[in-house]
């Protein structure tokens, strides 16, 4: 059972449905969830901060969801490089486990692109649970 587990939430992405699949994986009671959602600064550019201001709301805005089932859940939003800012965190925070999703491209998927999770898994030293999106074919 992994005690500390970063999540790399795209904010498209169903946070009930990430905390179901990785139920297997922790401890209810003791393990610690940490989502994180990256604005990329390439291709954010100049509105990088403003996304960041309302994606910090929608992220508080699961994460209370998520502790309202009894779960103990941290939050961060950055701006930067996703893969170097996941890693960054998941070492900031002690992780044992990165769950990070692997989906279509797309302009609203602002984090957890392919590359991105390739890259997450190439450079971690952690275990790297990656989740397919449903409409990923």
């Amino acid at each position: 059972m992994f005690k500390r587990i970063v999540i790399a939430l795209d904010l498209g992405e169903d946070p009930k449905r990430l905390t179901e699949l990785i139920k297997e994986f922790m401890d209810e009671r003791e393990s610690k969830i940490y989502l994180i959602h990256v604005v990329d600064l390439d291709s954010a550019g100049a509105m990088a901060e403003t996304l960041k201001s309302d994606d910090k709301a929608a992220l508080k805005n699961i994460a209370a969801g998520l502790s309202q089932k009894g779960l103990d859940v941290k939050t961060w939003v950055a701006v930067g490089s996703p893969v170097q800012e996941i890693l960054a965190y998941a070492d900031e925070v002690g992780a044992e486990l990165i769950v990070v999703g692997a989906h279509n491209k797309g302009f609203a998927s602002s984090i957890i692109l392919g590359s991105v999770s390739k890259d997450v898994i190439k450079h971690s030293k952690l275990p790297v649970l990656v989740l397919k999106d449903r409409a990923s074919k």
